[in-house]
């Protein structure tokens, strides 16, 4: 009788009309729909079966049989991991939408086959099937819809979908983020970022006049850091990213598990697993299949075993002192405890790599962290002590969110950061244009390897955003025409796709060709082009993906001071490229601030410092009140580049010292009207 009263009260509800949110995960994934009556729930999995994170957690997994079909997704994945490992694939939001060759690390970590595919991209081949990041993602989605529509959960027929990304997600990541939800064939399909969505989430809609948030989104994959604005007046509430937003897209508490099972490899002399990582990464970056023999898939079992125990011995050391695991190492099985102080000690680095982030951020966008009111956590390794610790140093001038940090010590969290992005993710699909997004990146275009219209979409731009500049091609063959090739470029030092086209000519052997880059609210790049000749319009799909590490720095001309460009003067890139050098010096030389810094790395910061100098005069040229504002920041430059001979060498502090001058005079170019 009970049963029969809930089937029908499920079949009242699966009539009913709902948005579901979907927070796609590196690890885990979680869902939220909102009901007709404005009723926010939770999407369990079917079955109910609950992960160590919780019962309404879908794990990221996807188990394939040998011919390459679908097995199962989910729960049921993720535990076939440590006897599969080869067939199981997950961590792919860590892969999708970026090249084979920029993810080789990450794949170290996986067992299944992967390989570069023609464009560039990972392609995951088992049996005689392929698929791409996308793919996996898709039916990971497919499978919350399912369950959420289904007899278990029975939340309604979802008419509408949002679905979450990183802030700091670039737009191919974006693009490939999106192009599986639609293989999942999610309909009415909106995508908003991670920040946003926990802004929602948190209450936002109860501020009275006008709050700034930090949000701090730190899941197994990605970091994002952003500050939001949250403003209630007249018109009503609107929200968004005050500034730009910044993170890692390749740090996570999947490194945190890269670093806890070296530790315990090395700590309990286990050779063996040791040897089967090495060859793993040693495959993978030669572009070689594993070795799929009997004994180095026992080996792989064991070592995907000893994973998941420790994971989940991280996730209890969020709140015991002390964890046992049980494992199974040459058949025998082997007994080991680690302590929080072991594991604070281990993640040290995923955690000095945080503060960096956070530093970096707060001195790029010129905010002191003691004036925003509001701290937001999201994601699950905020559960951890030791990031939680490391965010009460970094705000420790700051009362109200020192307050916050102790209430969630005492207390805990107001709403589980696993869930928060779900159902904030949900509940922005009943709130219409409340708010907006920025651009995270410079976007420019980058033709035939040497000119280049940099800036056509600027860092902080608020989207959505079209930009049109025009330009004269010459070097056409009579008879021939002119194939023409570009590259989009990203804070003008890196070639993210490459794009190509035909160009017709005049009776000078010249093309008129007009560029639209158009940026959408979700971040994401089309890039169109206009034969002024001709009048026809091209919509430029991307021929391949590039990698990152590999780019050539696209100069861009300034002007001299008379308002004319001059070609010999080099901008160099953004200043995201030193960012990146010291986010990494800083790790790897804490505490050791007078050693070297390797030359190379000391001769690209000064090119780059003198080069910041030009562009600041040039700049400053025809503006007199702004003279005072600069000419501080030059000397300091200038002071400090002085210490370092050339082609020599110099210490870290040195090194630090510039780095922190450069941008600080990027800031003021910015004011002046540069790039």
């Amino acid at each position: 009788m009970i049963v029969a009263k809930q089937n029908k009260k499920n079949e009242e509800r699966r009539i009913t009309m709902a948005i579901l949110g979907i927070d796609l995960g590196t690890y885990n994934s979680s869902a939220a729909t909102v009901r007709e009556d404005g009723k926010i729930e939770m999407v369990e999995p079917a079955g109910g079966a609950a992960d160590i994170q919780g019962s309404n957690v879908f794990p990221s997994f996807v188990k394939l049989k040998q011919d390459g079909s679908i097995a199962y997704v989910g729960i049921d994945a993720k535990n076939d991991l440590q006897n599969n490992p080869a067939l199981v694939v997950w961590g792919v939001k860590r892969l999708i939408g970026k090249a084979y060759d920029d993810v080789i690390k990450d794949l170290g970590r996986f067992a299944y086959p992967a390989v570069k595919g023609a464009d560039g991209r990972v392609v995951i081949h088992v049996g005689d099937k392929s698929f791409s990041p996308s793919d996996i993602s898709a039916l990971v989605m497919k499978k919350i819809k399912a369950d959420a529509e289904g007899d278990w959960n029975a939340l309604g027929k979802i008419t509408a979908t949002v679905v979450s990304v990183p802030a700091y997600f670039h737009e191919e990541q974006v693009r490939a983020t999106k192009e599986a939800a639609e293989l999942a064939e999610l309909p009415n399909l909106t995508i908003i970022r991670e920040p946003v969505a926990s802004a929602i989430a948190y209450g936002i809609e109860k501020i009275k006049e006008k709050e700034i948030a930090f949000v701090f989104d730190l899941g197994a994959g990605t970091l994002d850091t952003v500050l939001v604005a949250l403003v209630r007046d007249s018109k009503g509430l609107s929200l968004g990213e005050a500034y730009p937003p910044a993170g890692d897209s390749q740090l996570g508490g999947l490194d945190m598990d890269d670093l806890i099972v070296d530790y315990i490899i090395g700590r309990e002399h286990l050779d063996t697993l040791s040897e089967a990582k090495k060859t793993i990464d040693s495959c993978r970056r030669g572009g070689k299949k594993l070795p799929f023999d009997k004994e180095f898939m026992r080996t792989m079992r064991e070592l995907f075993r000893l994973r998941s125990d420790l994971e989940n011995a991280k996730i209890r050391l969020s709140t015991e002192m002390s964890a046992h695991v049980s494992f199974f190492y040459h058949g025998v099985s082997k007994n080991l405890t680690i302590t929080r102080e072991d594991l604070n000690q281990v993640v040290s680095p995923v955690v000095d790599r945080c503060r960096v982030c956070i530093r970096n951020y707060f001195n790029q966008i010129g905010i002191n962290p003691s004036d925003i009111s509001r701290l937001l956590l999201i994601g699950g390794p905020v559960k951890m002590p030791a990031i939680r610790n490391m965010l009460a140093e970094e705000f420790k001038g700051n009362k109200q969110v020192r307050a916050q940090l102790r209430e969630i010590s005492e207390k805990g969290f107001p709403i589980d950061p696993m869930q928060c992005v779900a159902y904030g993710a949900a509940k922005s699909g009943t709130m219409k244009d409340v708010y907006q997004n920025t651009s995270p990146f410079d976007y420019g275009i980058a033709l035939d390897k040497k000119d280049s219209l940099s800036g056509m979409v600027k860092r902080g731009q608020i989207l959505p955003y079209q930009k049109v500049r025009d330009i004269e091609i010459t070097g056409i063959v009579p008879g021939l025409g002119r194939n023409v090739e570009l590259s989009l470029t990203k804070d003008s030092a890196y070639k993210i796709g490459d794009y190509s086209f035909r160009a017709s000519f005049d009776e000078a052997m010249c093309s008129h060709i007009a560029f639209t880059m158009n940026a959408t609210s979700e971040g994401i790049i089309d890039i169109s082009v206009k034969d002024c000749i001709t009048g026809s319009v091209l919509e430029l799909p991307m021929l391949s993906i590039l990698s990152e590490k590999k780019f050539e720095q696209v100069l861009v001309e300034i002007p001299d001071g008379t308002g004319v460009p001059n070609p010999n003067v080099p901008v160099p890139p953004s200043p995201a490229i030193i960012r990146e050098i010291m986010e990494r010096f800083q790790i790897e030389m804490k505490g050791r601030p007078d050693d070297p810094v390797d030359p190379n790395d000391v001769k690209k910061v000064v090119h780059i410092a003198r080069a910041k100098v030009c562009e600041a005069k040039n700049l400053m040229a025809g503006k007199a009140n702004h003279r005072v504002l600069a000419d501080g920041a030059i000397k300091k430059i200038e002071q400090w580049i002085g210490q370092v001979p050339d082609n020599s060498t110099t210490t870290f502090r040195v090194y630090e010292e510039i780095v922190n001058a450069i941008e600080g005079l990027d800031h003021i170019i910015n004011i002046l009207g540069g790039r």
